[in-house]
């Protein structure tokens, strides 16, 4: 999954950054997108992204997940106030399509996703470019992005069938 607060990094020009790794790793067909609900929205407005999903869905890189399902579930969120941020789209998407690789630089968002008792089975894990809490980037392509790419566990079964 991919916050709209990075959609520019993906598109990087610099391959050994971050951004365009995670790309390649989809790409490469290593891993997939998920999206969906309110994060399709949003991502679908950057211009590039829009462009590339396009090829992206035609490829089986991109898996969308009904609108109607993530909505119900970031408004169940929503109404039992379960998270910290402002991105309960972000996550009814995570627990509704099985994604559990959340490439965002929102750290309460972040916070949310690493929540046991919202992102489960397995655990949610982030990956990001943001280094420090005074929001210092670091879009260089590290170790830590490296073994989260290799990791097989974080595509999760999805609550519906998409």
């Amino acid at each position: 999954m991919v916050d709209k607060n990075v959609v520019d990094e993906l598109f990087g020009s610099n391959g050994r950054e971050a951004g365009p790794e995670f790309l390649k790793w989809i790409e490469r067909g290593d891993g997939r997108l998920t999206s969906g609900g309110g994060n399709w929205d949003e991502l679908r407005d950057h211009r590039k992204f829009r462009a590339w999903a396009d090829v992206a869905r035609n490829s089986g890189w991109l898996r969308l997940v009904p609108h109607k399902v993530v909505h119900d579930e970031t408004e169940r969120l929503k109404r039992d106030r379960a998270c910290k941020s402002n991105d309960e789209h972000v996550i009814a998407l995570a627990r509704m399509g099985g994604a559990r690789l959340l490439y965002t630089n929102d750290q309460a968002l972040q916070e949310d996703f690493d929540n046991e008792k919202l992102v489960n089975d397995p655990r949610g894990k982030v990956y990001t470019t943001l280094v420090d809490p005074r929001f210092r980037r670091d879009k260089t392509f590290t170790n830590t992005h490296r073994g989260l790419l290799a990791r097989k566990d974080l595509s999760g079964r999805p609550q519906v069938d998409s």
